[in-house]
């Protein structure tokens, strides 16, 4: 074993010694830094952290719960089923306590774990597809413009179906003031 010359503590490495002894560059990982000894085929790069996942997210944003393990993603098995509580604090995470519709954070405050897509507009109960809400914003604004979105795909719907709305008016008069009679068909 070969002792740092700049260090007598330290054992050099097999490729240390031998750029020393040939006067050739040691080979350094990308970044230029050299890598800390450490059982295991990726070595860390001396002066860089680990990341918890891609980009830096959290344990719980990356699908892994609190323990750190994999979670899988929960799926209900009817439209009905009610979002367990684990579920809840996972989803609450994710968006770091913040409502979808509004922007604010939920902090003491009563919160819905809300279909971001509806379940009649083709979305599906599942984890994916929730988002926290407060429930002030989900009566107040939300609510009202789902009424609206969903009549108009349930009448799309229809309409590519071919079912078409029963008549409401079944007598009228025309402008020359002779009256009709029609059946609800149209």
């Amino acid at each position: 074993m070969t002792i740092n010359p700049r260090s007598s503590q330290a054992p050099l490495s097999l490729a240390t010694q031998a750029s020393l002894e040939t006067g050739t560059p040691a080979p350094t990982l990308p970044g230029g830094a050299g890598t800390q000894s450490q059982p295991g085929p990726n070595p860390v790069p001396v002066g860089e952290p680990k990341q918890a996942g891609a980009g830096g997210d959290s344990a719980v944003a990356n699908g892994t719960g609190l323990s750190g393990r994999e979670v899988p993603e929960w799926i209900g098995a009817t439209p009905d089923t009610p979002v367990p509580d684990r579920v809840r604090v996972r989803v609450f995470v994710r968006f770091d306590g913040l409502c979808q519709e509004c922007g604010t954070k939920i902090v003491g405050k009563r919160w819905v774990c809300d279909h971001r897509i509806a379940l009649i507009n083709g979305g599906e109960n599942r984890e994916t597809n929730l988002g926290p809400i407060h429930e002030a914003c989900d009566r107040k604004t939300k609510t009202p413009r789902d009424v609206r979105e969903k009549s108009k795909v349930a009448r799309v719907r229809k309409k590519h179906l071919g079912i078409k709305k029963p008549r409401t008016i079944t007598r009228w008069r025309k402008f020359n003031r002779d009256p009709v009679f029609a059946s609800r068909e149209r």
